[in-house]
């Protein structure tokens, strides 16, 4: 117990400041006294006196105080008052705060940027100041308090520090609920921006905290019970991403913001839609996130209603592996080589004329993204890492964004000459260095005549001589689309990182039906334009050719005239090269049985006179050959006519009847 006279006591307590400014305190004692706010100083009377009211003054700042009251009794009468006095405001006793709040926890922050927690123990409560005045305004913080066994574990923005309670366990707390934000005191309330709140049914550790302070987590995590992620648009209810339903509820006016905490991986892309009809512009959000699905996830996707009926404006993603609309649609990370689709889908105002689609290229990331028409690019393709906008008519109410990780590529080159090209978009272009094995002055591009280079462009293809077998690994992004820019006649080119069909070269109307030409020690008729091969095509007239992936071949594709031709087989090693001959073939046609240029340095080839693989009745017959030996076949399928036989005559003269 005290006596009535000669004793000391000290007073400590938090004070709530409601709004910023100049406080007036008074105090009133019989005898001495000194009042600190916050380790300052205010009132200094430590003498005895009879009741005596004495003044200070202190600007504080809205939040909660520190407040240090000591006083001493020296005899006769006992008084000891503190009154303060806001700015505008009227003067008031200061006297605790009540609460019938059911609690055993309590965490705040002092003025001073430290943590104040409260642990109600069987024992007594234990008020902790935790920190070293880490949280200071205007930025965010992370905080976390785990509790167990007696230990108090704090950390501010990953920087642990740990207190001890007088119990092990908490004291019981009936019918206690989470309150974030508010003190279980009346009035007083936090001041700032929150996010990611996450509450967990064991003590994680530091290693734990400290990898998920700058992330998202899987709501799914074992021992989640609670993730508020404070993503509602509106609404008074706060939805608990995990399984558990712990929805909150929102109490007073509490504004959304748009959330700035600094995430080492922002996950979202946003696309804008507008038009030119001043229709309001819609957000749409997309982007990849380890724990995202190709579905609906509850935690991070947002539905999007069904469209108005038109000619309303409107826009959504349509995601056609759950046949649904969203305004938000995450999709899982991807492996390398693995294609990611949204579409985006308008439905234009009456009286809009053109649709613009805008994106910051900067929140992109890694790999490669492009936008295209619902046709996989027959129309349109934007490589959307240049630009931040694309306008197209409405009449396009569906385009489609395609993403591809950055890749790694191998492709194997023989000894000797390769028609190459680039398959992927790198930061390396020189020969030497993406090709170790390649002859030093070796790499030639084709304009009319051959020309050396020392560094490659995506869409050529180049001459390129090995000193052996070589396994060449390419890295960078995947080529989706590219724009080929031929002169009439022989061009040299390359294609896209996934095969393009021939037909769609043949489509354009530039390129000779037939002439795609590629080599391995001899030319051969292709097909498909490989990653990292170079290929021969024949021109008709100068022009640019769009090569886009996914885009479909034409209907009608190129059919030789030469099936049933009579076919005379020249054999070199493993290597052959079959001229045709008795087929007449249109004139117009013609260009479509040419072949690429002879270039220095080949070891075989063959070739009716005029750079042609076929003749009507007669021709002269090209041969480069460098080998003693020569095979020589033939498949007769037409007859020359009675009396008469198809002859090859040798160099010297000699007549063969075929």
């Amino acid at each position: 117990s005290i006596p009535n006279n000669d004793y000391q006591v000290r007073w400590t307590a938090t004070i709530y400041a409601e709004l910023e400014g100049e406080f007036n305190f008074r105090t009133h004692t019989d005898d001495g006294l000194r009042l600190y706010i916050d380790d300052e100083l205010v009132i200094d009377h430590w003498l005895d006196m009879a009741p005596t009211s004495k003044y200070g003054s202190k600007v504080l700042t809205q939040g909660l105080h520190e407040c240090v009251m000591e006083y001493y009794e020296n005899g006769g009468g006992a008084v000891a008052q503190l009154f303060w006095t806001p700015p505008g405001g009227s003067e008031t006793l200061v006297q605790p705060a009540e609460s019938t709040a059911s609690r055993n926890v309590e965490l705040g922050i002092t003025s001073d940027g430290n943590l104040r927690v409260t642990i109600q123990n069987l024992c007594g409560d234990n008020v902790l100041t935790m920190g070293e005045g880490e949280l200071q305004y205007e930025a965010w913080h992370h905080v976390a308090l785990t509790y167990s066994g007696g230990t108090v574990t704090a950390y501010l923005d990953g920087t642990s520090y740990e207190d001890q309670t007088c119990g092990g366990s908490l004291a019981e707390a009936s019918g206690a609920g989470l309150t974030v934000g508010a003190s279980p005191f009346e009035g007083i309330y936090f001041t700032g921006i929150m996010d990611e709140i996450r509450v967990w049914n064991y003590a994680r550790n530091a290693e734990n905290i400290q990898t998920d302070m700058y992330d998202r987590v899987e709501p799914e995590s074992e021992g989640l019970s609670g993730y508020w992620r404070l993503d509602e648009d509106s609404g008074d209810i706060v939805f608990d991403a995990t399984t558990e339903n712990n929805h909150g509820q929102l109490n007073g006016a509490p504004e959304r913001v748009e959330s700035t905490v600094p995430f080492t991986m922002p996950p979202f892309i946003t696309l804008t839609v507008s038009d030119d009809a001043g229709s309001t512009p819609v957000e749409l959000k997309v982007g990849m996130v380890p724990a995202g699905t190709d579905g609906y996830d509850y935690w991070i996707d947002l539905y999007a209603p069904p469209a108005p009926p038109p000619p309303a404006w409107d826009a959504a993603l349509y995601n056609s592996i759950v046949n649904d609309r969203f305004y938000i649609d995450m999709r899982p990370v991807p492996e390398a080589d693995d294609i990611t689709e949204w579409a985006v889908d308008i439905q234009p105002d009456g009286e809009t004329q053109e649709i613009t689609l805008a994106w910051n290229h900067e929140e992109l990331g890694e790999g490669s993204f492009t936008l295209t028409d619902a046709f996989g690019g027959v129309l349109f393709s934007v490589d959307m890492q240049e630009v931040d906008t694309y306008s197209f008519p409405p009449s396009y109410n569906r385009v489609i964004i395609r993403h591809m990780l950055n890749m790694g590529m191998e492709v194997v080159y023989s000894e000797g000459w390769n028609m190459v090209g680039l398959p992927l978009s790198g930061e390396e272009t020189d020969y030497q260095i993406l090709f170790p094995d390649a002859m030093e002055g070796t790499l030639f591009s084709f304009a009319d005549l051959y020309t050396p280079v020392q560094t490659l462009e995506v869409g050529e293809g180049y001459l390129l001589r090995m000193s052996q077998e070589s396994v060449v690994n390419f890295t960078g992004n995947t080529i989706d689309n590219v724009v080929l820019n031929v002169d009439e006649g022989w061009n040299l080119i390359s294609g896209l990182s996934t095969p393009v069909n021939a037909d769609i070269l043949y489509a354009s109307g530039l390129i000779a039906d037939g002439t795609l030409y590629g080599f391995s020690d001899v030319y051969f008729n292709s097909e498909l334009i490989e990653p990292g091969r170079g290929y021969w095509v024949r021109a008709t007239e100068s022009g640019e050719i769009t090569l886009t992936a996914g885009a479909l071949a034409r209907q009608d594709p190129f059919v030789s005239r030469l099936k049933d031709a009579n076919i005379l087989t020249f054999s070199h090693n493993d290597e052959s090269i079959d001229l045709y001959f008795g087929k007449e073939i249109s004139e117009d046609e013609w260009l479509s049985y040419s072949l690429p240029p002879v270039f220095p340095g080949m070891d075989f080839d063959a070739r009716f006179t005029g750079d042609t693989k076929c003749v009507l009745d007669n021709g002269e017959i090209e041969l480069l050959n460098h080998s003693e030996m020569l095979n020589i076949g033939f498949d007769i399928k037409i007859d020359v006519g009675e009396h008469m036989n198809w002859v090859l005559t040798s160099e010297n003269g000699k007549d063969y009847i075929l």
